[in-house]
């Protein structure tokens, strides 16, 4: 997967900077797994955080912003999915938090 398409175009102008992007990305996730205890607590509770606003509440807020003209009924539909999406958020990162604080014993 690539996270950062515009380095291709930038490293095509200057070669040594793709690996000059790429460093600090490498570097922080290395000391991220190294320092948390737990690494997939933590991963849990940052797409806890992330991936509802992805899925659930972007979408719903483009849809209601670029179509003034939508029924009542499907505005009222995106506004609950919407609410739904800040639930799932807020009960998410609560589980995936207090996983990550209270790690469990393995029994392996």
């Amino acid at each position: 997967m690539q996270l950062f398409p515009c380095i291709d175009i930038v490293s095509l102008f200057v070669p040594w900077r793709r690996a000059l992007c790429a460093l600090p990305l490498v570097l922080t996730t290395a000391t991220v797994a190294s320092v948390v205890d737990d690494f997939g607590a933590f991963i849990a509770f940052v797409s806890a955080l992330t991936c509802p606003f992805l899925a659930i509440i972007f979408p719903c807020m483009f849809a209601l912003k670029l179509d003034r003209e939508m029924s009542m009924m499907k505005r009222r539909f995106l506004w609950i999915c919407i609410v739904l999406g800040v639930i799932v958020i807020i009960s998410g990162t609560a589980t995936s938090l207090n996983s990550l604080l209270h790690p469990q014993k393995n029994p392996c």
